[in-house]
């Protein structure tokens, strides 16, 4: 079902765990209207899914640490957003506003079908924006990253062993805070497509 959050700034001290809910869709009113601030700083603010879950939908608000500046130092696992051990069926993430954690905004692992980003604003995050990793031996594939931007972070969109990743018109700017590359594809990865 729709998990509606009104305009308004939202304050939590724990994770968001989404990962018990099939065909859950958590909405804002849009990213300048609806902002989640997490305190949290040594896990992710929201567990998307997991690969039991069917159809998660994020959409449409802001998510930021607390702090609202990004990082001094890297916080392993202080994702913004996360999947747990992969994702059973579509994860879409889209007109999201994730800001200032300690680790990548995006975390994607393990096996997935199909994970989409759509037009979604990642900035100042002390790791990569997007990070898309391998889980005891289990490649993401299907991985689509269209549109948005990933800004003055340590780094743009790291994938490790993926399979079918698909970026296209994401703008990457990552100025003096970079410490990473812009697009860095690693291990065994194949089937990827990069254009605009």
């Amino acid at each position: 079902g729709i998990i509606f959050m009104p305009p308004g700034i939202y304050l939590v001290s724990s994770t968001i765990d989404l990962t018990t809910k099939t065909n859950v869709w958590l909405m804002g009113a849009g990213p300048t209207n609806t902002q989640i601030r997490s305190s949290v700083t040594a896990a992710a603010a929201i567990n998307a899914c997991t690969t039991a879950t069917r159809f998660t939908k994020l959409t449409d608000f802001a998510l930021y640490q607390s702090a609202l500046a990004i990082p001094g130092s890297a916080r392993s696992g202080n994702y913004g957003i996360r999947n747990t051990t992969g994702v059973g069926y579509q994860w879409v993430c889209e007109g999201l506003d994730v800001r200032y954690f300690g680790d990548a905004g995006l975390f994607i692992e393990g096996a997935t079908g199909p994970v989409q980003i759509r037009d979604c604003s990642i900035q100042s995050n002390a790791d990569y924006g997007i990070k898309i990793a391998t889980l005891g031996g289990n490649s993401p594939q299907d991985v689509a990253i269209h549109g948005g931007n990933i800004q003055a972070g340590w780094g743009g969109i790291s994938a490790n062993t993926g399979l079918s990743l698909h970026i296209s018109d994401v703008d990457i700017e990552l100025g003096t805070t970079a410490q990473y590359p812009c697009v860095h594809i690693l291990g065994g990865s194949s089937g990827f497509t990069l254009s605009d």
